[in-house]
């Protein structure tokens, strides 16, 4: 990842080998292109950062870098994220983890059959699992934040 620098701000980010070679057409470029070449043209390598950490109503928004220790650094932003974005994350994630619970649900079935070799306490168990399955809607976290219960352990 390159950027185009003049007068030691940012001219042009990103900036590619490609973009590069369109503008000077006439240079024959070597290969592996060294800092010293891409220096003179005024390309500076920019180190990566992670992208930062953010919440379903926050987007990470790459910026010009910044010159720091004699390196151009990439940066980032945390801005707010609109209605529309946290309302299609909201659905989004609410149809993954209902899911997996159905999943869950459709896994255990078999445990609530007339037919089922379990006890009628183990069948219990299981009923008030699949209950919790059900009622993780209204955890207050949901659906970003849930906890699945555990399988009953037949006694």
């Amino acid at each position: 990842m390159y950027a185009l620098i003049v007068q030691n701000s940012v001219s042009q980010y990103p900036y590619s080998i490609k973009s590069l070679k369109t503008a000077y057409p006439n240079v024959s470029f070597p290969k592996d292109l060294s800092s010293d070449i891409l220096n003179v043209h005024n390309v500076y390598l920019v180190q990566k950062t992670d992208r930062p950490a953010v919440t379903y109503e926050q987007n990470a928004v790459e910026v010009n870098p910044v010159l720091e220790n004699g390196e151009w650094v990439q940066k980032w932003n945390v801005e707010v994220s609109s209605s529309d974005e946290i309302s299609s994350r909201i659905s989004h994630e609410t149809v993954a983890v209902r899911s997996q619970r159905d999943d869950r649900l459709k896994n255990s079935d078999w445990t609530q059959m007339p037919d089922s070799p379990l006890s009628d306490a183990s069948k219990a168990l299981w009923a008030t699992y699949r209950q919790s399955l059900r009622d993780m809607t209204n955890q207050s976290g949901f659906p970003f934040s849930v906890t699945y219960p555990d399988e009953p352990v037949s006694p």
